[in-house]
């Protein structure tokens, strides 16, 4: 009889920690000439499971017990069901789902969104919301509705709001205002995506920013102007600010100062607000800032700390907690995506800004805090 070994995982911060403790396990087993075969239900999973098997010829086997959660296959196509939420209901969640950013969105990524808002679309919630074809059935009541383009092939297919769709949106007072009139300069053309175009991977990494991290920037050149009046703050008056003051004071001047050479709209809502929140939390992951008795972050009892100097390579350490974020929140990041992180980091795609890119990745990999694992970054557990 084959040994079965149910693997536990202990807790961790987030899936893609789990998922990397997963594989260095199933590693050890192939390292000690074990034939494995991989039961499970997590996406991240059988995409590490299939490369483990390209890497291990004839050594792995995978496969997705999400077919055992639907019940017998039924030979009758899928039809709304009306007791699971009547059509008009979803129909506005969906646009819902679609409301916060101006940019497309990669289908895949439509559950998760849906899911935050409403538990009841979650793929183990019912029978019904786990039958295969749940999300195109939901396109297609959005579609036939002329609500939403849905642009290209799978499985790289992207959703749009037509113009009918986005006059049924709340308005923006209404509303939260997520995104901001940042210049999105990598989006590409309605052109380009009525011909089907793949949408650049920068869109990706700015969701899962957004939506994964409540708001977790990037703000991208608002961000970059920001350190560059930190920087002549700290120089010109050491100590004299607090890590609070420093942080308000360095956005307000971005604000005053900046905002018409940073944005579509200077005389339009921006969220301000959001920019110095960000930047709480952002140098609350890495503490970059130095008071007279060494670094200090925006804690209750450090926050009225004057800052003297700021940490070597403070801004590729605090864009770093950016590349770290995406990578625990379910990001892939491999070589081949250097340009699409500097679009969603710089809001450029230039040569310097790559440059950029490379450094703070440099510095992660010499910080032990990420590893390149066959031309692709994972977080170090």
């Amino acid at each position: 009889m084959p040994e079965v070994d149910i693997l536990s995982v202990p807790n961790f911060a987030n899936e893609t920690e789990a998922v990397n403790f997963t594989v260095r396990v199933i590693e050890q087993l192939i390292g000690r000439g074990e034939t494995v075969k991989i039961l499970s239900f997590h996406p991240m999973v059988r995409e590490k499971a299939l490369h483990l098997a390209a890497q291990h010829s004839g050594k792995v086997d995978f496969e997705s017990l999400n077919r055992y959660t639907s019940g017998e296959p039924s030979s009758e196509p899928l039809k709304w069901d009306e007791a699971f939420m009547p059509e008009e209901e979803a129909v506005k969640a969906v646009l819902d789902a679609l409301a916060d950013t101006a940019n497309p969105v990669h289908k895949t990524s439509l559950r998760p969104r849906l899911a935050a808002r409403d538990p009841r679309f979650e793929k183990g919630h019912s029978a019904f919301t786990s039958r295969p074809g749940f999300i195109s059935l939901l396109l297609s009541l959005v579609r036939e509705r002329g609500l939403i383009d849905v642009i290209g092939e799978e499985p790289g297919q992207l959703l749009s709001l037509t113009d009918s769709g986005k006059s049924m949106l709340p308005s923006p007072r209404e509303r939260l205002h997520t995104g901001g009139p940042i210049k999105q300069s990598f989006a590409p053309s309605r052109s380009a995506l009525s011909q089907g175009k793949r949408y650049r991977k920068s869109d990706e990494f700015i969701d899962i920013m957004r939506h994964k991290g409540d708001n977790f920037g990037p703000f991208q050149e608002v961000r970059v102007a920001v350190y560059q009046e930190m920087e002549k703050l700290v120089a010109g008056h050491p100590g004299e600010l607090s890590v609070h003051d420093l942080i308000s004071k360095a956005v307000s001047v971005t604000r005053d100062t900046r905002s018409r050479e940073l944005l579509h709209d200077p005389e339009g809502s921006f969220p301000w607000s959001r920019v110095n929140d960000f930047f709480v939390r952002l140098v609350n992951r890495r503490a970059v800032l130095i008071s007279r008795d060494g670094p200090v972050r925006h804690t209750w009892t450090e926050m009225a700390r004057e800052v003297v100097a700021l940490d070597e390579d403070w801004q590729l350490k605090l864009d770093g907690e950016l590349v770290t974020f995406l990578l625990e929140n379910g990001g892939s990041v491999s070589v081949q995506d250097i340009g699409d992180l500097a679009g969603a980091l710089y809001n450029s795609h230039s040569p310097e800004c790559r440059r950029r890119v490379i450094d703070v990745v440099n510095l992660l990999l010499s910080e032990n805090r990420v590893v390149d694992h066959n031309s692709e970054l994972q977080v170090v557990s």
